[in-house]
């Protein structure tokens, strides 16, 4: 819609099996869908491949790929600052938010990204009196930003310091191949919108997960199709299981005896049931 009132010719590259109302939805916005199919033996998300050869033709990345188009980063911040003006309501008589625990679903990490950027200059400022732990969630059928972790994690001892986290993030950043590599079969799952090749944006929200002690969840499908049916029914909201995906992380978080009673938790919800 932003780019129709904007004037813009506007081509969306998606997968085969894309949701057909979301293609029909695109297709009535007059943008021009182009269905891009895996080739055997090329790694890496079809789509996402053909915008980067688009980009090299001179195209303008109207994308929601945090190192394609920043502007996916500032408009995603919109959320944690809105989440920041919530914890700093009545229950805090007007002093800095609180929150232990924020849980965010990853595909392509911009979402997760934009939070822990908003939420950190909330900390500076003092509207929030400190960071909580960021804990990401991704699926068992495609989890490239937790093995980017766990291989950034094995270059650190005990309980890292910040200047340790920064270091290795800075080695891990100068062979990137080594820790963010194309996950190797084909995706699936129930939450599609979290089944990203790679995660684009995975050296800030590693460094988010590592600098709070959060962690990367990888949920089971059963856990997924769970908490969207119950995000449904005790909400109303009509979420769909990739929205809804950070609900089974904190489910998962509290089985394990990671989040107490009596700790404060976010979970967004992000995607809606066409």
């Amino acid at each position: 819609m932003t780019a129709r009132a904007g004037g813009w010719r506007l081509t969306v590259f998606v997968p085969p099996d894309a949701d057909a109302g979301a293609v029909d939805r695109l297709r009535e916005l007059r943008a021009n869908v182009v269905a891009c199919p895996r080739e055997p033996g090329v790694l890496g998300d079809p789509a996402y491949l053909r915008l980067r050869q688009e980009l090299k033709n001179g195209a303008l990345p109207f994308t929601t790929q945090g190192p394609e188009n920043g502007l996916a980063i500032e408009g995603g911040q919109t959320l944690g600052y809105e989440l920041v003006t919530d914890l700093a309501g009545p229950r805090s008589a007007g002093g800095p938010g609180h929150l232990d625990h924020l849980i965010v679903q990853v595909g392509g990490g911009a979402l997760a990204s934009a939070c822990i950027q908003a939420l950190r200059e909330a900390a500076d400022f003092g509207a929030l009196d400190r960071l909580p732990r960021i804990h990401t969630v991704q699926t068992t059928g495609a989890h490239p930003l937790e093995r980017a972790y766990r291989r950034v994690r094995a270059l650190l001892r005990g309980e890292p310091d910040p200047d340790a986290v920064r270091q290795a993030m800075a080695r891990a950043a100068a062979h990137r191949s080594a820790f963010m590599r194309p996950w190797e079969t084909q995706p699936h799952s129930v939450a599609t919108g979290i089944l990203d090749d790679e995660t684009y944006d995975w050296r800030a929200v590693v460094e988010g997960m590592l600098l709070t002690g959060g962690r990367p969840l990888v949920v089971s499908e059963d856990s997924l199709v769970e908490a969207n049916r119950l995000a449904v029914a005790q909400t109303g909201i009509p979420v769909d299981p990739t929205g809804s995906a950070g609900l089974a992380g904190l489910a998962g978080l509290r089985r394990s005896g990671a989040i107490g009673d009596d700790d404060r938790v976010a979970v967004l919800f992000t995607g809606l049931r066409r």
